[in-house]
């Protein structure tokens, strides 16, 4: 383990709370933090974040707790993908445009991004203006879709919103 890594919970809850089980019967994640056994969490319900001496604990809703340890190394290097194979991650990203980079990547890195020429048959869509419609028929064209955390980036060749806000009319190039 080294700082940032995931400590996940699993557990069973009490039967008098009547909680719905969830995936793998995860009910809680904390950060480690080192140098020891300390994380941070939340683990209780009012919402603060505090630095635990360690990551073992026990809990009013839960019993049975078990800890799995997972590394961030994947994820840093862009790898977003279920190792369980009873549970693959749902994943739109097959219809989206990816620069194929972890959201980590350094400056430097994004950089030499932005000199990239913007892709063609890519579009972005947001939120509303019956966007399912919209992204249907363009996946159908061989379109693919720029997800959703690059809603200020120019790299599209087409854009779909419902609020003006959501343009940025200064990032627009001329003849693109």
């Amino acid at each position: 383990m080294v700082p940032g890594d995931l400590v996940f919970y699993s557990a069973t809850y009490y039967e008098h709370l009547k909680k719905k089980p969830q995936i793998h019967n995860m009910v809680h994640v904390e950060i480690y933090v080192g140098p020891e056994e300390q994380t941070v969490g939340s683990r209780w319900n009012n919402g603060r974040i505090q630095v635990f001496d360690s990551y073992k604990f026990e809990s009013k809703n839960y019993y049975d707790i078990k800890f799995h340890f997972k590394s961030l190394d994947t994820w840093l290097e862009g790898i977003c993908q279920s190792w369980n194979p009873d549970y693959p991650w749902r994943d739109d990203r097959k219809d989206a445009w990816t620069h194929g980079r972890s959201v980590f990547a350094d400056e430097d890195d994004e950089e030499e991004e932005s000199k990239e020429e913007i892709p063609k048959n890519v579009f972005y869509l947001g939120s509303g203006n019956n966007n399912s419609l919209i992204k249907r028929h363009m996946v159908m064209r061989g379109w693919r879709q720029l997800p959703s955390s690059f809603n200020f980036s120019t790299k599209f060749s087409l854009k779909w919103t419902q609020t003006h806000p959501e343009i940025d009319f200064k990032g627009l190039v001329e003849g693109s």
